[in-house]
């Protein structure tokens, strides 16, 4: 089957391009094809241009006249035609925006690949609670035998691939924002984001840190 991994178009689909190209390299996962689509293909255009501001192995490839993120399995879609060249041909990789499945490329393909039992979408990120991914995920922990739908495009779209989730975050993780209090040594913290329970948790973990206190 096919593997959709909806992906945000700055950082996150770039960190994900780079995984998927370094485990094929290792012989972690089979060599198979990977196709880039949605807003992420123009995001790597930019990054390109400011080659002086990425990673030296990066770097090099734009020197060299290559493209930073497209090498040997890895290309971009290059526009409707293509997608259905993508959607009928071999098993493969799809690397879309919006990372929430709200519109964009990698609704598209969800809408495609959902029915198929033998096809995954891969999720990586953050899903906002009123998002299509967040009930894509609220829809595989169902009971078996409960009819899983999910309207993607203004369709109804019947679920029967495989959903996993993997834990790519953006973020500093708790102990990274504690040692960063603890180095700068403010004397008040305000949190402002997040889930109640993680904000309490991190509250107790920079407490240590604070004169003042967490608000």
């Amino acid at each position: 089957g096919k593997v959709l991994i909806p992906a945000f178009a700055v950082v996150r689909a770039q960190e994900v391009l780079l995984i998927l190209a370094r485990a094929m390299r290792q012989q972690q996962i089979p060599v198979l094809p990977v196709f880039v689509d949605g807003m992420v293909r123009s995001v790597n255009v930019v990054y390109a241009a400011f080659a002086d501001d990425l990673a030296l192995p990066l770097r090099r490839r734009v020197l060299q006249g290559e493209p930073p993120f497209y090498a040997g399995n890895v290309a971009p879609v290059s526009g409707p035609a293509d997608r259905e060249r993508v959607l009928q041909g071999p098993p493969c990789c799809i690397v879309a925006s919006s990372g929430m499945l709200v519109g964009g490329a990698s609704s598209f393909y969800a809408e495609r690949l959902a029915g198929g039992a033998e096809n995954l979408i891969a999720i990586t990120g953050y899903q906002d609670e009123e998002s299509p991914g967040r009930a894509l995920l609220n829809l595989v922990q169902t009971p078996a035998g409960v009819d899983r739908a999910l309207v993607l495009n203004g369709q109804r779209v019947s679920i029967a691939c495989r959903v996993e989730t993997y834990s790519l975050s953006a973020h500093a993780d708790s102990g990274e924002l504690a040692a960063l209090a603890a180095r700068l040594a403010p004397r008040t913290a305000y949190l402002v984001h997040g889930d109640d329970e993680a904000r309490a948790a991190l509250g107790a973990a920079l407490d240590l840190h604070l004169a003042d206190g967490v608000h």
